[in-house]
């Protein structure tokens, strides 16, 4: 790792656990972890629908949710907490991006309940480009076949 930037192997890029778990142990003062119990996660799950992926469930139950950020990158892999409990939906993404321009959309509201089984897990931002990991429900992939 370079002192002044920090060098992110492409192959992380598409593995965020790996990758937060990369970013811990290369720069841990940057990184944040909140502690999520087994009753976070079925609130959360309860209110998806759906369970999550066990990858996700292990990480989260043996580490907590995590945030990483310096001014190069910010990376983080959302669960509900004790004091966090938001619907990280991608109708709720994509509702509040259009709160904050001032527009709706008729489409959005059509497709609420297929957004709304697609839950936003974790981000990577670097500069301008973002990048959202999500899980969907079966039964809403199932709309699409």
């Amino acid at each position: 790792m370079n002192a002044n930037k920090l060098e992110i192997p492409e192959h992380l890029h598409n593995d965020i656990i790996a990758l937060i778990t990369y970013l811990e142990k290369e720069a841990p003062k940057n990184a944040n972890r909140s502690k999520v119990s087994a009753n976070d996660l079925a609130r959360m799950e309860a209110t998806a629908g759906f369970a999550m992926p066990p990858a996700f469930r292990e990480f989260w139950l043996k580490g907590g949710s995590a945030y990483w950020e310096d001014e190069q990158l910010t990376c983080l892999s959302y669960c509900y907490t004790d004091y966090s409990s938001a619907d990280n939906t991608l109708y709720r993404m994509l509702f509040t991006s259009l709160l904050f321009t001032g527009k709706k959309s008729e489409l959005l509201e059509q497709e609420k309940g297929l957004l709304y089984a697609c839950w936003i897990v974790g981000m990577i931002k670097e500069g301008d480009k973002r990048t959202f990991l999500s899980v969907m429900h079966w039964a809403a992939c199932m709309l699409f076949i």
